[in-house]
């Protein structure tokens, strides 16, 4: 918040109604419990003032928090978190830690892909309590990027490294969120799978499409 004192006199009301929409934005975003993950996921804070990116940690810290505002309520009882996602997905690891807040908050999640959720951004899409899809939003399901610089040997390591994780973590990890057979898994994983909502639907990736005849819009607001 700007110091109201150091601001020269013609400034001081625009500044002062900036911090309050500022201010009340933020209030509404935390009493409705939105989030948002938007932008590459990124294992470390950006740097660029530009970015869209937001930390994965900012994003955990707000899940722990709502969960403990919650205290002894029931789960039917609570009002559940907002995730809205709009991502090409990004660090694994980063990635995880945010599926981990999902799956152990007591607090329902809700996940929203608001226009595409591609990789390690699908991954943590599919494990929200409830997930929805806008109707022209995308999803894309594949074995991931890996891009490194090393020996012979440490690269061939982190390589096995890297195939045993996608080969039983995140296999495991979609087959539990869908209702894909690890054959139907291991048919596409080393494609470029993009899906449409009724796709998603038809595998069990998505529950519920956002549109006016469901009566479900106001998940958006």
């Amino acid at each position: 918040m700007s110091n109201h004192n150091e601001l020269p006199e013609n400034l001081r009301v625009t500044a002062d109604l900036f911090d309050y929409r500022l201010f009340r934005e933020q209030e509404a975003d935390h009493v409705s419990r939105r989030l948002y993950l938007r932008g590459e996921i990124q294992s470390e804070e950006s740097n660029d003032p530009d970015s869209i990116n937001v930390s994965i940690n900012e994003l955990v810290d707000k899940i722990r928090l709502f969960n403990q505002e919650d205290g002894d309520k029931l789960e039917t009882s609570r009002t559940p978190i907002r995730l809205f996602i709009d991502s090409p997905g990004g660090d694994i690891s980063a990635g995880f830690k945010l599926v981990d807040a999902i799956t152990t908050s007591r607090t329902p999640i809700y996940t929203i892909n608001e226009s595409q959720c591609y990789s390690m951004a699908f991954l943590i899409f599919i494990c929200g309590h409830r997930r929805f899809s806008t109707q022209k939003a995308t999803f894309l399901m594949h074995d991931g990027l890996m891009i490194f610089a090393n020996s012979a040997n440490k690269a061939f390591e982190t390589a096995d490294f890297y195939k045993r994780v996608e080969e039983e973590v995140v296999k495991n990890h979609v087959l539990r969120y869908s209702t894909m057979t690890g054959e139907e898994y291991d048919r596409v994983r080393s494609k470029e799978y993009y899906m449409l909502p009724e796709e998603a639907m038809k595998h069990g990736f998505l529950d519920e499409v956002i549109m006016l005849k469901n009566g479900n819009c106001d998940i958006l607001y």
